[in-house]
């Protein structure tokens, strides 16, 4: 009897123990480019950093960490298996928000120690119907114009000062190649400035907050979409960049066949490696501006999310609320600037930031620093437009094609795709 007892007493003892301990899940859909170095790497380096440090600060809890891309996540939430916390796009995120999948973190979020740093109007692409479903994940996504000093002594500030460039009479095969992968991002990018031209900030907010003031059909963004699709045909485009990848574009650019391209996110770093390591004269030349009409835009390409069924485990969602605010704000920020001397995705205080310029003595990304903490957050329609709605579309409306829709038929195809993912129905 007394042998029994023991071994109920131990099955007793470890049935505790293992009820003590918590496990979360964490996913990611990014990792390590092997391509490329710190400067690009950076960004997911400090992150998984991050998490070890937590890890080891939390031994009671065992924390997994997985890689998967976007599609295999999507088949996760669709067999209703997604981890506990995991990392998506914007367009992913608004979609699972939408489905009752996330959490609402904006009480986690605007409480946090970090409330004054992670500017919270970027988060808009994460902002469903009032609540807050992310954390800004990784590194501060920017859209820019990377150009070469010694052509332009100052970026043009016009389109027509832009397309009047004489390109091919220099030797270039066009003025500008679009580092993003052409084709419909191009066309989102040229979006965003033709926009804000008119009343693009109370049209976008709309159709964020699914207000149904506004929508695609409205007359002033078929005219945008039609003035696009003819600046699409002006010679400042390097029009083989327009279809091909990224890569492809950044290593024209390298190859100084264009004088300027427009890339946003990774692909910034990108471009600064490639062209530091193929034409170093030229990376010392480099300059930062927005396209002609746009914002010096900024925001945030992928966001943390927690899994809405910790909702039904009140202990297990404050740990996973705690990681989240771990491996965000301006320790993160510092692990990034320390692992490449490149900021974080922060709007950092004066103080860090006059740190940073002082201490980095890297002038190009020093001047990359000064353009993008000068950059709008907030009102940045192509990454709303295409991360958020255009990619659900999968339109594109660059093809030589006589049968292609006009602006109108696209408009309504927007609004249709927009109504069935964003809106309650």
């Amino acid at each position: 009897m007394k042998r029994w007892a023991v071994v109920l007493l131990l099955a007793l003892l470890l049935a505790g123990h293992a009820a003590a301990e918590t496990g979360i899940s964490v996913m990611s859909c990014v990792e390590a480019d092997g391509e490329y170095g710190d400067l690009v790497n950076a960004p997911i380096n400090a992150f998984e950093e991050l998490l070890d440090q937590w890890r080891q600060a939390h031994a009671e809890v065992t924390v997994s960490y997985q890689t998967r891309p976007i599609g295999e996540m999507s088949i996760l939430a669709r067999m209703d298996h997604l981890p506990d916390v995991f990392i998506l796009d914007a367009k992913s995120g608004r979609i699972y928000a939408r489905e009752g999948l996330l959490c609402d973190v904006t009480e986690a979020l605007t409480q946090s120690e970090y409330i004054d740093a992670y500017r919270l109007d970027s988060l808009t692409p994460y902002v469903y119907y009032g609540y807050i479903a992310a954390f800004p994940a990784l590194a501060k996504y920017c859209q820019t114009v990377i150009y070469d000093r010694d052509v332009f002594e100052e970026f043009p500030s016009t389109w027509d000062a832009l397309c009047g460039f004489d390109a091919r009479g220099r030797g270039y095969e066009g003025i500008i190649a679009f580092g993003n992968g052409g084709g419909t991002p191009a066309v989102s990018a040229l979006l965003s400035p033709v926009l804000l031209n008119g009343d693009g900030v109370a049209w976008l907010m709309s159709m964020v907050n699914g207000e149904k003031a506004h929508s695609f059909r409205d007359a002033a963004f078929v005219a945008a979409v039609d003035r696009v699709k003819a600046m699409l045909d002006a010679p400042v485009f390097l029009k083989s960049a327009l279809r091909e990848s990224s890569e492809a574009a950044i290593a024209a650019f390298a190859s100084q066949k264009t004088p300027a391209i427009l890339v946003s996110g990774d692909d910034v770093y990108r471009t600064l490696e490639t062209v530091k390591a193929k034409a170093p004269e030229l990376y010392d030349r480099l300059g930062f501006a927005a396209l002609p009409g746009g914002p010096a835009a900024a925001g945030f390409r992928y966001g943390l999310f927690v899994n809405a069924k910790l909702k039904e485990d009140p202990e297990k969602l404050r740990l996973c609320e705690d990681l989240c605010v771990w491996l965000t704000g301006r320790r993160y920020a510092d692990a990034v600037a320390s692992a490449c001397g490149r900021q974080g995705f922060t709007a950092a205080d004066p103080a860090a930031v006059e740190a940073f310029r002082s201490e980095c003595g890297d002038e190009t990304l020093k001047r990359l620093a000064e353009y993008t903490d000068g950059a709008d957050t907030c009102m940045d329609l192509n990454q709303y437009l295409y991360h958020a709605v255009w990619s659900g579309f999968g339109g594109n409306i660059t093809k030589k094609d006589p049968d292609a829709p006009n602006a109108e038929i696209i408009a309504n195809g927007m609004q249709d795709v927009y109504e069935q993912y964003y809106l309650d129905r």
